[in-house]
């Protein structure tokens, strides 16, 4: 497994446009359904989508992404995504799932009126990723888990998480799949 950090990532102009055209087929689609805050996400979803096809080219077929702290619709506690406005809400798994495109997304936060594929899970959890097939991940995926308020605010920092992550992401993620991290 390989780990990319979204600023050490070449960016490829031709996913860069890939991933615009892929966003902008579904743009009006998705803010009918999920509403129109999606606006407000659009740089950092195209970002995000732009560096997971980077590493993966422009095909999906029989590739997976696991997307890690994929964002929530539910309270937790006394927290909600929607404090944040619509920032931690589950945006790139909803857009992989209306491309079509093989992912999950995990979360400590609920999101039972979504239709992606979601297993809600605390990724404090040594064994957290347990169900998960050795070597069946292409891309894991942490966009904005490691700066998520939730985490923040309960833990205070994320890198030991990241330590205790990486025994189980090496043995979910293909030999020549990628651990892909970044911070908004």
């Amino acid at each position: 497994m390989k780990t990319k950090g979204y600023s050490l990532m070449e960016r490829s102009v031709p996913h860069y446009n890939l991933a615009r055209e892929k966003l902008n087929s579904i743009g009006v689609q998705m803010g009918e359904k999920y509403g129109w805050g999606i606006g407000n996400k659009w740089s950092i979803l195209l970002s995000q989508l732009w560096m997971v096809m980077a590493l993966e080219g422009d095909s999906f077929e029989d590739k997976m992404v696991l997307d890690l702290g994929c964002g929530c619709t539910e309270q937790i506690g006394e927290e909600h995504s929607a404090i944040y406005g619509y920032d931690y809400e589950p945006w790139l798994c909803r857009t992989m799932n209306e491309l079509g495109m093989g992912h999950l997304g995990i979360d400590i936060g609920g999101n039972a009126a979504e239709r992606f594929n979601f297993h809600q899970a605390d990724l404090r959890d040594p064994s957290v990723l347990d169900f998960i097939p050795d070597h069946s991940v292409d891309v894991a995926h942490a966009g904005q888990f490691f700066n998520s308020p939730y985490l923040i605010k309960h833990l205070g920092c994320h890198e030991n998480l990241r330590e205790k992550l990486m025994p189980q992401l090496e043995r979910i993620v293909k030999p020549e799949g990628f651990f892909l991290f970044g911070r908004y």
